[in-house]
């Protein structure tokens, strides 16, 4: 028989802490409604996700970034994925956005974390890898992404068909 001399167990550990990160935005891929785990140093960042403490939401959930810096919330929102997929009722969803400036260039850890309670124990729950890329490399990538590009649409003799030219010949000008 144990003592009880340390008191009852916290009842959050009977919680069960579950979650994701399930994407990682800037301005430029959340217009285009993709996402991406390769940015520019400087850009602004948003990590999303779920979490759930049991059937319930979570007091905050954090992203450490390199076990260093920490970008925490406490705002959650509907996520009918979940909802529909879990049967939970609880908002769930949560955005935390977090810039890259002090980061250096090169991969880095991303950590999704959760509590349940305000003196409770950190959950861990999902981690994503991101590239920071300085400014100069991701020009020379866009130059051999346009490059590559003209390449493969330039016809042999050394034109581009367009929109109102859809064979080799001259017909009906009109303003491009």
């Amino acid at each position: 028989v144990a003592s009880f001399q340390h008191g009852l167990a916290p009842a959050e550990l009977a919680i069960e802490m579950r979650g994701n990160i399930d994407e990682i935005k800037t301005d430029a891929t959340e217009t285009a409604g993709r996402a991406t785990s390769v940015v520019t140093a400087g850009q602004e960042v948003v990590a999303a996700g779920w979490a759930l403490a049991g059937h319930s939401t979570p007091l905050q959930v954090a992203v450490v970034i390199d076990g260093q810096q920490t970008f925490a919330s406490r705002a959650f929102h509907e996520r009918p994925d979940v909802r529909g997929t879990l049967h939970e009722a609880s908002p769930a969803g949560w955005r935390i956005p977090f810039g890259t400036n002090g980061l250096a260039p090169g991969e880095h850890r991303l950590a999704a974390m959760a509590w349940a309670s305000e003196h409770g124990d950190t959950y861990f729950l999902a981690e994503r890898k991101l590239t920071v890329r300085t400014a100069d490399e991701d020009l020379s990538d866009s130059f051999r992404t346009a490059a590559a590009r003209l390449r493969a649409h330039q016809q042999g003799p050394g034109y581009w068909l367009t929109a109102y030219t859809s064979a080799a010949r001259f017909q009906e000008p009109r303003q491009e």
